[in-house]
């Protein structure tokens, strides 16, 4: 496994053992293709009242590796591992806090198991809202590579999270509430903008000191889906509103493969939705 490394301010300073399990997934054969992850790499958009910050991470700041010696990237991963502020502007060091990005792990790229060449996106984060409700957007890579003829995809992906405020009983809890175009909260496509499949359009609602959860998956679960067509790229996105203060946590895996197939799916360490921050 040859990694690279470039320094950037976001970037993970060491992989957690559980993130090399993740990256050590991609375990392949000598197949050609080509693999690559658009610049921006990944985008994190937080707005909460007048204010914005927007994180913008470069391709340069992530980790890439050349897995099967045939000199392209197969795999791009990023990850954040500890509290970080976002705050107003873009790319900003300082001043105005609108929202906490408390953890994120990103893993994109080509797994050639069995000769399969499968892709895939797989992303799990946490975040807490600003001192009003904020509205998130977490944008993955454009993953682009050869064509994939007779495409199957599948996807499955989580949402949730915790009411903070548990000594202002008179808050109203905690909601959770999707906010893309199409009334959802997570939203798959390929071949840079046709959609595959959307979760999450209901909002979630708990009372104070509460935690609310759930998941979305294909059915039954694992199952690929026949695109009918020839994929070259895919992406994925998340949007949803937290009410203010409150910590919101997700995870996703998609998957793109030439034909149908039975599979393990990309995995990466989920963190823990729903669950009660002290």
């Amino acid at each position: 496994m040859n990694l690279r490394l470039t320094s950037g301010s976001l970037v993970g300073p060491a992989m957690t053992a559980a993130s090399l399990l993740a990256v050590a997934l991609f375990t392949s054969t000598a197949s050609a293709s080509v693999v690559s992850a658009s610049d921006p790499f990944f985008t994190i958009r937080a707005q909460s009242g007048a204010n914005v910050g927007i994180i913008n991470v470069a391709l340069a700041d992530v980790f890439s590796g050349d897995l099967d010696g045939d000199g392209d990237n197969d795999v791009f991963y990023w990850s954040v591992v500890s509290p970080t502020p976002i705050y107003q502007g873009v790319n900003a060091t300082s001043g105005n806090v609108v929202a906490t990005l408390v953890s994120i792990v990103c893993v994109a790229g080509r797994n050639n198991v069995a000769g399969e060449n499968r892709h895939g996106i797989d992303v799990s984060f946490s975040l807490i809202a600003g001192s009003q409700s904020t509205h998130f957007d977490l944008i993955s890579p454009l993953l682009s590579f050869t064509p994939s003829s007779n495409a199957s995809a599948t996807t499955s992906a989580t949402l949730g999270g915790t009411d903070q405020r548990q000594s202002d009983f008179d808050n109203g809890g905690i909601q959770i509430t999707p906010s893309l175009a199409s009334g959802f909260a997570y939203s798959t496509e390929y071949n840079g903008g046709s959609l595959f499949r959307e979760y999450f359009n209901s909002p979630l609602t708990g009372g104070p000191a509460d935690s609310v959860g759930t998941d979305g998956n294909m059915a039954p679960v694992g199952a690929w889906q026949p695109l009918n067509t020839s994929v070259s790229s895919m992406s994925l996105h998340f949007g949803f509103d937290v009410s203010a203060n409150d910590a919101a946590a997700g995870t996703n895996t998609y998957s793109i493969v030439p034909s149908p197939a039975a599979c393990v799916l990309l995995a990466l360490p989920g963190l823990a939705v729903g669950r009660r921050r002290r």
